[in-house]
């Protein structure tokens, strides 16, 4: 995926279809980075490619790859065509294909050989002329898909596809000292039990994931709700992360059926350890929720196995890589099912000394892989059964940051804020 920001604070996500640059337009600066860098030739807007332009540039880097291995064990297939074709794939796992869009075309491909080119396709919210005319909607709602026929001007030519996170903290560095966000209690009991979980102590000077000073009843949260979005505009995320699961509380639905019928057009955000995301997504569409956060540590049964200790589903209590399997797999289904729905995904992956931290790129590579969006990895906050685990220096969570950006957009700028917090991150 490829970002461009704007002066304005206003983060695009390009879904896209066709090569993008830096314009210099009228005075009106807008940077658009691509892997890292940045391509200032307005000309390079206007490359189109045939299909057969596609099939022959990608077979030759089938070819160069495939020698390329014969030296090399340790070549990635994702990281060697994005650096040389400048593409985002995304690998299927159920039948080791991958695919990606060049030009107007989306490739399925394996390692070895091409499996399909066809013309990409995507329905969208809202249709502009420019890029010009879609900075100029203050309608655009976070999530939304919308297309442009002309990069910057309706001259400039060509066509582009946007994912607009506007004014998310979380999902955007840009926005986390100009939005914010308020998240809302309502959800006491969890379907699972982490080791490092321990929510049964509060006080106002400690600030960590799934601490409150109150469990706030629907109507309560409404209210405060309705009294927050009238003092401080600036909040534009309602956020609904605990103390317990939001999925497994009857009152999060009830809290979002209000807030939605007063706020339509406000951001709702879930955060989950995604056991139920599978059952609930249906249910979540019919809110304006265009992000969710998932708890990933892990998708090996037997590194996760070490960080539950239990899984309730379904009336049942699993133990053991039984439950461990359990959660790995509705996770997996429910982030695809959410993003198969235009859902934003997050991350959150805590960084576990000894137990999840040499598996972490390679939760970051199949996450990549299967669409999510960013990844945010947090250290241990040593408490509960892990209270024995010394908490990792940011030297080792900037560096596991930096190798897994690699493969997936990284959160640096994360709080690790209470089941109550608001304001600013």
């Amino acid at each position: 995926m490829k970002f461009i920001t704007t002066e304005k604070g206003i983060t695009l996500v390009s879904v896209v279809v066709t090569v993008i640059v830096l314009l210099i337009i009228a005075g009106v600066t807008v940077f658009i980075v691509i892997n890292g860098g940045i391509l200032d030739k307005a000309t390079d807007a206007l490359i189109k490619y045939s299909k057969a332009e596609v099939e022959e540039k990608v077979s030759n880097m089938i070819n160069i790859y495939t020698m390329e291995k014969i030296d090399r064990d340790d070549i990635d297939f994702i990281q060697f065509m994005k650096e040389n074709l400048n593409v985002e794939m995304q690998k299927n796992e159920e039948d080791n294909t991958y695919s990606f869009l060049m030009g107007k075309y989306r490739v399925i491909l394996t390692e070895n050989s091409i499996i399909n080119i066809d013309e990409f396709s995507l329905s969208v919210d809202k249709e502009y002329d420019s890029v010009e005319k879609m900075k100029k909607d203050k309608s655009l709602k976070s999530g939304e898909f919308v297309h442009t026929k002309g990069y910057y001007s309706e001259d400039l030519g060509g066509s582009a596809y946007y994912r607009i996170i506007s004014n998310h903290p979380c999902y955007n560095v840009n926005a986390m000292h100009k939005y914010g966000r308020l998240h809302l209690p309502v959800a006491p009991k969890c379907n699972i039990q982490c080791n490092y979980c321990d929510r049964r102590f509060d006080c106002v000077n400690e600030s960590r994931p799934g601490v409150t000073s109150k469990v706030l009843k629907p109507t309560e949260a409404f209210e405060i709700t309705k009294k927050i979005l009238t003092t401080s505009p600036h909040i534009t995320v309602i956020g609904i992360a605990g103390p317990g699961d939001p999925l497994y509380n009857k009152e999060t639905f009830e809290t979002l059926d209000l807030i939605n019928l007063k706020y339509p057009n406000i951001n709702l955000c879930i955060s989950t350890n995604g056991l139920l995301l599978k059952d609930k997504i249906n249910q979540l569409l019919n809110y304006n929720l265009k992000t969710i956060t998932v708890t990933v540590n892990s998708i090996d049964s037997l590194i996760l196995n070490n960080i539950i200790s239990y899984v309730f589903y379904n009336n049942k209590k699993y133990y053991g890589t039984e439950a461990s399997s359990l959660l790995i797999k509705n996770q997996i289904e429910g982030i695809k099912k959410a993003i198969d729905n235009n859902i934003i995904i997050k991350i959150n992956t805590v960084y576990i000394p000894s137990i999840n931290d040499k598996h972490i790129i390679e939760i970051s590579k199949y996450m990549q892989s299967i669409g999510v969006y960013i990844m945010n990895i947090i250290p241990l906050i040593p408490q509960s059964k892990f209270n024995f685990i010394q908490k990792p220096n940011m030297n080792d969570i900037n560096n596991i940051r930096l190798q897994c950006s690699k493969y997936i957009k990284q959160m640096n700028h994360c709080k690790q804020c209470r089941a109550d917090a608001c304001g600013y991150l």
